[in-house]
């Protein structure tokens, strides 16, 4: 299990930064949606959460590079990422949008976790404390470290700039975060 955090620790930094969130929360998410990434869709598609698509068309934010049909009788379709940075970049904007608003206003780990299993896209009543449990068995919260802000706010992601569509706006801030990123990683931060 640790060699699955350490790979997947800078992409769930990486997302909970973007949008305000613990990084343990990112983590138990991708843990519980991928299996500690073994599921096939995180082994040959470097999707860790189950992104999908309902038309199989791929978004113009997103990063996928295809798509791959779920099982039958699910109808979708699920996006398959080049890489992790690529999926990264995806979960990042996708948890921006409204019906994640609960969980980027949630203060604590255990109230972001809730959130998530209460959003309109979990369709397991027990999602929420399915990904609790993680959180709590595997010790998740010392990935947060001591210097953690969350952002409390309600417009992130939601922002009305007059003049741009939804579309544009995302595809903005998806590029916004990259470009901080960027100047994190050369600086050495």
């Amino acid at each position: 299990m640790s060699n699955f955090y350490d790979k997947i620790y800078p992409v769930a930094k990486y997302v909970a930064d973007a949008r305000g969130l613990y990084p343990s929360v990112v983590m138990a998410l991708l843990a519980h949606e991928s299996a500690y990434g073994t599921s096939k869709l995180a082994t040959g598609s470097n999707n860790y959460a189950g992104i999908s698509d309902m038309d199989g068309k791929i978004n113009s934010w997103s990063k996928a590079d295809g798509m791959v049909a779920r099982p039958s009788g699910e109808g979708a379709y699920y996006t398959r990422y080049a890489t992790l940075n690529d999926f990264a970049s995806d979960l990042a904007t996708l948890l921006g949008f409204s019906y994640y608003k609960g969980v980027r206003s949630a203060t604590t780990p255990e109230a972001q976790i809730k959130a998530i299993g209460e959003s309109p896209y979990a369709t397991d009543p027990l999602h929420g404390s399915k990904i609790l449990a993680i959180w709590k068995q595997d010790g998740l919260s010392k990935y947060d470290g001591s210097n953690v802000t969350v952002v409390n706010t309600d417009t992130v992601g939601e922002a009305k700039i007059s003049g741009y569509s939804d579309e544009q706006l995302i595809r903005i801030g998806a590029g916004v975060v990259g470009l901080l990123a960027l100047i994190s990683i050369a600086k050495g931060d």
